[in-house]
């Protein structure tokens, strides 16, 4: 199994090839180097911000219940913040995710989740078993959500349209993301 560390590289490797390739497009189009390169930018809606400082503990959906970072979540985080993906993926910072949690549209999101889908982690767990991993085009595509389920690590259940995907893990999850986002 990979390292988080090799595994988040590994996303940005994949990131930087899909954003030359895209600066090329622009470029045979007739773009400068440098038009063609904030073309590609704004066209892939990309971008990583840096790590965060934080306290070693992330939010839960019950927003005065924190857990702990496991070991993956930290090497996560210390990497990087907030990161957009080509496909609208948004895997959110540490400050982030209490932005996103006390959003209205949020709790609709969640009820949503409770409603419609009677299998996914919204409705088989307590908020304070659930964290918030990732967003697709705001939640309104999809979402992954942390499950904290008296593991060491805590399992990835992630959401896109119809699709559901359950990792045992973030480094499972991380191998399976780097893969399709090829």
């Amino acid at each position: 199994m990979s390292t988080i560390p090799a595994l988040l590289d590994l996303a940005r490797k994949v990131r930087k090839e899909r954003m030359a390739a895209m600066t090329d497009v622009f470029a045979a189009e007739g773009y400068g180097e440098e038009e063609a390169k904030k073309a590609a930018r704004a066209a892939l809606k990309v971008g990583v911000k840096k790590a965060e400082e934080h306290n070693g503990y992330i939010c839960t959906l019950q927003q005065e219940v924190h857990r702990p970072l496991s070991a993956m979540l930290r090497e996560r985080f210390a990497h990087s913040g907030g990161w957009q993906h080509h496909s609208g993926e948004y895997w959110l910072g540490m400050g982030e995710i209490v932005t996103a949690i006390l959003q209205p549209s949020f709790d609709k999101l969640i009820k949503g989740y409770r409603k419609q889908r009677k299998q996914s982690a919204p409705a088989l767990f307590p908020d304070e078993q659930l964290s918030v991993f990732s967003l697709v085009n705001e939640g309104r595509d999809g979402i992954t959500f942390l499950v904290w389920n008296k593991q060491e690590e805590p399992e990835c259940w992630r959401y896109s349209g119809t699709q559901e995907q359950r990792f045992a893990n973030l480094s499972l999850f991380l191998d399976w993301f780097n893969e399709h986002e090829r």
